[in-house]
């Protein structure tokens, strides 16, 4: 939850709520004492307005405020300005970057709301900038919301093969890291969704997705006819 969300349920429920019932008991004594249905049922409409509220707002803080853990950063650089200005800031959120110790620029978006164009949209806006310097390894990693207000990564765009090169050896993001995910329902757990992605030419496999590929014998050079490297990597079962 929220932190300031939390303050303010702590707030309304020990401090507020506190007052009003203690206010509910002094009109209530008041009442008995003066034997008047008037003042009772003020006080009791006090309460049942009180109520009311409290459930009210509880259920908005815990279910339409934001959660603190979803931050969508100022874009500081030009991969993320293209990024933002190709998909809005609204629907891909800009978590994170930063230099892994194999020298790789990584960066972390959240689908904060997906649709099936988002995804190549941002990869052409990426390779724009790519392709127009003389780009150092990048990888672009992206999250999918699961439940309890949690990320998971189901899938990565690079422009290298393998992080312990020295170099990037394609000129743009070519290879595509897939895992999807078994915890939340996301359209990146279907391969139909990876169809309108240009020029990807290494495409790997793993987890949750090398499942799908498997259950539903998925050719994935229908999906990309460039591919020249595929590698599925089994799910391992679980002792």
């Amino acid at each position: 939850m929220n932190p300031i969300a939390g303050l303010l349920l702590i707030f309304l429920d020990i401090i507020v709520g506190a007052i009003v019932v203690a206010v509910f008991l002094i009109m209530v004594t008041i009442a008995t004492m003066k034997d008047s249905g008037s003042i009772a049922k003020k006080a009791f409409i006090i309460l049942l307005v009180y109520v009311l509220l409290a459930v009210g707002t509880t259920n908005f803080l815990l279910y339409c405020v934001e959660p603190a853990h979803y931050r969508n950063h100022k874009a500081d650089d030009a991969i993320s300005r293209a990024i933002y200005e190709a998909t809005g800031g609204t629907e891909i959120y800009y978590e994170e970057k930063d230099i892994t110790s194999k020298g790789v620029l990584n960066y972390r978006y959240l689908f904060y709301e997906e649709n099936e164009e988002q995804l190549a949209k941002m990869l052409k806006a990426a390779n724009t900038v790519i392709q127009e310097e003389n780009s150092p390894k990048i990888e672009i990693v992206c999250c999918v919301r699961i439940p309890s207000s949690g990320s998971e990564p189901v899938l990565s765009l690079s422009n290298y093969s393998d992080a312990e090169q020295e170099k990037a050896e394609y000129p743009s993001l070519q290879k595509l890291w897939i895992r999807g995910t078994a915890v939340s329902q996301t359209i990146y757990n279907i391969p139909e969704t990876y169809q309108n992605l240009q020029g990807i030419k290494y495409l790997e496999i793993c987890d949750n997705m090398s499942i799908i590929t498997e259950r539903d014998n998925i050719d994935w050079h229908e999906y990309f006819p460039d591919l020249e490297t595929l590698e599925i990597i089994p799910e391992e079962p679980y002792n």
